[in-house]
């Protein structure tokens, strides 16, 4: 028994590790990774203290050109389960708002078919976190509140902070300081690429990179990645919704579920191809979430995810050349 219980220990110990393998740290030391380092007009990027400082010298409506820092990283798969933690801390702005962001994906358009497809969390200092996906034009999924969180943990944004986004099961969390701010639903894309982008008028230090591939065991071994969260349905789709899963319902729209646990569909009739706005707020007005995407006209479908605490929410839904609908949700 005493031989067979250090060997129990390694076998479930090596077990867990396996769950999660780290395949890319990067202290900024030396420039073994050969980021890009320059000194131009408007942009710096350097290495000093071992830490990578990136600068825009001019806000965004003089020089609106943005500089991309873009590293493949070799073994990574952003279309399986992750973790990428990093520290950073902020120098100075300048601009209209504070803020840094970080992205995942394919960021290289390399021939036919084959466009540039990535998500970026952005990290707003006035007390915002903002989810987007680009795939030839920016599709801002969520955008959130989080001033509570930063001042229940005296968030300051000159400190040295650990930022962690965590992709698992087909969800999104991100982490300041080990502090949940955002759970969104995602749909994984391909790519193997990070980046920042940089706008804004800032300057701002990046160190302690860390990447890690997560194993789930209930992830199959070839995905076919659906890109988009929002698709077209036919009328007889609809039709097989049941009439006890709806409360806010229209001639041309439906809810369902509602009531419903954390997500949720929109059923809607688009009147012309163009831009639709959805807004979600609280009781109190406060805008929780706000999406946007182009859609065709006809019958269409929205998914949504609400991470926040059980109650009654506003969907606002804007169309082109059409009034605004509002409905009522509720999350059990």
């Amino acid at each position: 028994m005493k031989i067979l219980l250090p060997i129990l220990f390694f076998f479930f110990l090596g077990k867990a590790i396996a769950q999660e393998k780290i395949i890319f740290k990067e202290n900024f030391k030396n420039n073994s990774n050969q980021w890009r380092i320059k000194d131009n007009k408007d942009f710096k990027v350097s290495i000093i203290n071992g830490k990578l400082k990136l600068e825009k010298k001019f806000i965004n409506f003089t020089n609106r050109g943005c500089q991309w820092q873009t590293q493949n990283i070799k073994g990574f798969n952003t279309e399986r389960d992750f973790s990428i933690s990093f520290k950073a801390n902020y120098i100075s702005g300048g601009d209209h708002t504070d803020m840094i962001d970080f992205q995942w994906g394919n960021a290289i358009t390399q021939g036919k078919g084959n466009s540039r497809e990535i998500f970026q969390v952005d990290f707003d200092f006035k007390g915002k976190i903002r989810l987007a996906f680009f795939n030839n034009a920016w599709n801002y999924m969520v955008y959130k509140d989080i001033s509570h969180i930063l001042r229940n943990q005296n968030f300051d944004k000159t400190k040295s902070n650990t930022y962690e986004l965590k992709q698992e099961n087909e969800r999104l969390i991100v982490k300041i300081n080990n502090v949940i701010v955002l759970t969104h639903k995602i749909n994984p894309i391909k790519g193997s690429h990070i980046g920042m982008q940089q706008c804004l008028k800032s300057v701002w230090e990046m160190d302690d990179l860390v990447i890690k591939q997560l194993r789930n065991e209930k992830q199959l071994a070839s995905l076919k990645p659906n890109l988009d969260s929002i698709k077209t349905i036919s009328s007889r789709d609809v039709s097989t919704i049941k009439k006890e899963d709806i409360l806010a319902t229209n001639q041309h729209a439906t809810i369902f579920p509602n009531p419903f646990e954390s997500d949720f569909k929109l059923s809607f009739h688009n009147p012309e191809k163009g831009l639709v706005k959805f807004t979600i707020t609280n009781l109190n007005g406060v805008v929780l979430q706000k999406h946007s995407k182009f859609f065709d006209a006809g019958q269409q479908l929205a998914d949504f995810y609400i991470d926040d605490a059980p109650g009654l929410y506003i969907l606002q839904v804007e169309y082109v050349n059409k009034e605004p609908e509002v409905f009522k949700v509720i999350k059990k």
